[in-house]
């Protein structure tokens, strides 16, 4: 009997929207439906069959300062085209789910932006749209459970079950997990990829893989409404699948060797790379590969790092073919694909955990911490180590039975995900080459445990001569073309990197003769000045150069009370009003926790205060300014 098709796209940073659209996906197989989940990236390459599409779930992430996951960006620019009409989806059925952090001002944002763009085209919205919470008990999970529950009732109110079909009981809550995969031997000498970027590159073909399982249950892909026009042309290096070889050409520490923050000055030389300031430099972290080895051999069903394995992914329906099989080697697999030692696993994760466990015991603690009951315990089991939670590795030893072969794993262990750092160089003052600022990630878990980012450890390691593959993409930042321009630049700590890059090009462009190019006026804070004052000697000698007319430092341990650069915003008012009057754009990166919103507020007092606007007035005018580029924001968590 025909069921009806649902499609469920989602945009997903750390993996968290993709394990949500999966259990939209097992939920609705159960409710006799047809699900297709694919990623919004991918689904670009299906865009002109959207209409078509009688039912319609997304699932969409908010990173940083309200901002939507890089996969999505180019769908979200289709999507608000004006030339579409009002009713291009009249007659389907959507719903929206996302996932946020409420401790973060623009909390959802993107959800709530997409709810209101699908309604606007003709949509038929399944209620409101579903907020999940990072920091609410349970997490994201905790909103899913009850948002799911309307999104069945009011769909098939919409889509009547097919006569003869039984509807899933309201208490058959079970939905097992469906393998993708399958991973096995293969002929010794089959894999061919250089060692340097072997991992790079069984991390692309597994990407290539599931683009490709998912756009072949879709009949007719394609491209509509100009997807792209407008935006900036891709060049020769930017994406994992054409990297660029860097080689560091020197790495120093610029945070006193006393001080608890280790900030590294990472130099690159990076013959051909394209960027421009504000842009950034994406590497796929290395894992250690002792982690690797151990993951191996514990889940690795005998087979050694070196072996040749066929990688197949299932084809996603009885009438379509799966992509074409890749041939790779096991520890590259493991080391480009799978998490194992720094991600923290997501519910499915145990779900597979416990379909193979062999043990009583094990199996039912692992049923109690994946049902609906004992959602809180798991994210506390989940997160007992700390903000950064248990890894994989940990979760395995604590339940030895359980022993899913590779597919499985390779279906539910989160994906090592590629790291992003703004660029803090201007290739017009180092052709060549690109620095990086970094901040080497270090706690201390409740059973006092020493753990470092797995990324940021990685890259201060290195040393001078060592390669990388490294890509080079748009950033959220980007200088005013007309050099002219007054900049109010505001970066504490390590968002200061992308600040660096704009007043290395603007001195480069007055070394070069171009004429009027404007001083800039630069707030940074750190907490000692010297402990952590970043680039001290830089700022000083760009102050005498007059690059910088005004550099104002915000240490906020060294003074009974706290300055921040709020705080020296506020006392410099003067002379940013005197800025922003010229016509000065406003470029702020840091944490994305409370300096933005905070940073906001200072302007806002500025334009108040100082401009004469009243305050209802300065907060659009910040508005307007944000949505014309002229005010901008890279915050990250």
């Amino acid at each position: 009997m025909a069921s009806v098709p649902l499609l469920i796209i989602y945009a997903t940073v750390t993996g968290n929207a993709e394990d949500v659209a999966e259990r939209v996906a097992r939920e609705a197989l159960r409710r006799h439906y047809t699900p297709t989940v694919m990623s919004a990236h991918a689904f670009l390459r299906a865009l002109d069959t959207l209409p078509s599409w009688r039912a319609v779930v997304w699932v969409a992430s908010t990173t940083g300062q309200g901002e939507a996951p890089p996969t999505l960006r180019a769908l979200w620019r289709a999507l608000l085209r004006r030339s579409l009409p009002p009713n291009l989806l009249a007659g389907q059925a959507a719903a929206v789910f996302g996932l946020g952090d409420s401790g973060y001002t623009h909390y959802n944002v993107v959800a709530k932006k997409l709810y209101r763009r699908l309604e606007g085209l003709g949509a038929l919205m399944l209620g409101p749209a579903g907020l999940g919470d990072d920091r609410a008990a349970g997490g994201h999970e905790a909103a899913l459970a009850p948002w799911l529950t309307d999104l069945w009732h009011r769909l098939r109110a919409q889509v009547p079950l097919t006569p003869g079909l039984t509807e899933a009981a309201p208490e058959d809550r079970y939905t097992r997990p469906t393998c993708k995969w399958t991973v096995e031997a293969a002929e010794a000498g089959s894999c061919h990829a250089a060692a340097q970027s072997a991992a790079l590159a069984a991390h692309v073909a597994i990407a290539e893989m599931e683009d490709e399982a998912a756009l072949a249950s879709v009949p007719g892909a394609g491209e509509m409404w100009g997807v792209g026009q407008g935006a900036t042309p891709p060049h020769a290096h930017d994406s994992p699948a054409r990297p660029l070889t860097a080689r560091v050409a020197a790495t120093r520490r610029l945070t006193a060797p006393d001080h608890w923050q280790d900030v590294r000055h990472l130099e690159l030389e990076v013959p051909g790379a394209e960027y421009e300031p504000g842009d950034v430099l994406s590497v796929l972290p290395r894992q250690d590969p002792a982690a690797v080895v151990a993951f191996i051999e514990r889940c690795g069903a005998g087979l050694a790092p070196g072996t040749a394995v066929e990688v197949r992914r299932l084809a996603p329906g009885p009438e379509t073919a799966g992509p074409t099989p890749r041939h790779l080697r096991l520890g590259d697999l493991v080391a480009g694909t799978l998490d194992v030692a720094a991600a923290s696993p997501r519910r499915t994760f145990f779900e597979v955990l416990r379909d193979a466990a062999g043990s009583g015991l094990e199996r039912e603690r692992l049923e109690y911490l994946c049902s609906a009951e004992g959602l809180e315990d798991l994210a506390t089991y989940n997160q007992l180590e700390g903000e950064r939670g248990r890894t994989v590795l940990e979760v395995l030893q604590d339940f030895p039975s359980a022993r899913p072969d590779l597919g499985w794993l390779l279906t539910a262990v989160p994906r090592l995900a590629p790291r992003a750092f703004s660029i803090a160089s201007s290739p017009l003052a180092h052709p060549g080459a690109a620095h990086l600022t970094l901040a080497v990630v270090g706690w201390v878990t409740p059973f006092k445990r020493r753990r470092r980012g797995l990324c940021s450890a990685w890259l201060a390691g290195l040393r001078p001569g060592d390669e990388l593959p490294a890509w080079t993409q748009r950033g959220a930042l980007r200088l005013p073309p007309d050099p002219a321009t007054p900049l109010v630049l505001v970066g504490p700590g390590t968002g200061v990197a992308p600040m660096r890059a704009f007043l290395q090009h603007r001195e480069a462009q007055r070394r070069h003769g171009v004429p009027g190019v404007a001083p800039s006026l630069l707030f940074f804070g750190c907490r000692n000045v010297d402990k952590d004052c970043l680039y001290a000697e830089e700022w000083g000698r760009l102050r005498v150069g007059n690059i910088l007319s005004l550099y104002s430092l915000a240490a906020s341990r060294d003074q009974d009370h706290k300055i921040y650069v709020q705080d020296r915003i506020r006392e410099a008012a003067a002379a940013v009003w005197e800025a922003l009057d010229r016509g000065a754009s406003v470029h702020v990166a840091g944490s994305a926790d409370k300096m933005p919103a905070d940073v906001a507020s200072a302007l806002e007092d500025v334009l108040v205060e100082r401009g004469g606007l009243p305050p209802e007035e300065a907060s659009r005018v910040l508005q307007r300014w944000q949505a014309t580029g002229r005010y901008q924001v890279e915050a990250w968590s």
